[in-house]
């Protein structure tokens, strides 16, 4: 650069330290502040901590830290969910849309059950963390106690 750009220019490189340390302070109050999270009334909170369940949280105002550390995932606590048996329902007209298989009984008579399962979240840590796929591991296991 010539000397003369510098000499002209030197007020606004006068403060150029107390920018760049006021926008990087900027900046780091922003990321603190994206740990903020609010919990509706009807869920809960589920904080994971490097991939390992941290805790259950309630409703209301919260904090994290933030996104490499840690993770909230909300689930609906007072929806009631179901899971069709036997059958699913079609969507356009709310019939069964396909009948699964017979089962064989204990005196070994053939049946065929079809049965709604409605259930609500009560624990959101282990409806998490106890099976990979909660629904379908609910479905084998009506299934099988028929």
């Amino acid at each position: 650069m010539p000397q003369g750009f510098l000499k002209e220019n030197r007020h606004i490189f006068r403060n150029l330290d107390r920018i760049i340390l006021g926008a990087l302070a900027a900046l780091c109050l922003l990321y603190l502040a994206s740990g903020i999270f609010t919990v509706k009334a009807n869920q809960a909170a589920v904080l994971v901590r490097f991939g390992a369940l941290r805790a259950v949280i309630g409703p209301g105002i919260h904090y994290r830290l933030p996104w490499p550390v840690d993770r909230v995932t909300r689930v609906k606590t007072t929806e009631v969910k179901r899971q069709e048996v036997g059958f699913f329902l079609d969507t356009a007209g709310g019939q069964p849309a396909e009948i699964q298989p017979y089962s064989l009984t204990g005196d070994k008579n053939i049946i065929h059950c079809r049965f709604t399962l409605q259930y609500l979240v009560s624990d959101p840590g282990k409806y998490m963390f106890g099976a990979a796929q909660p629904e379908a591991v609910l479905k084998c296991l009506s299934q099988q106690a028929i």
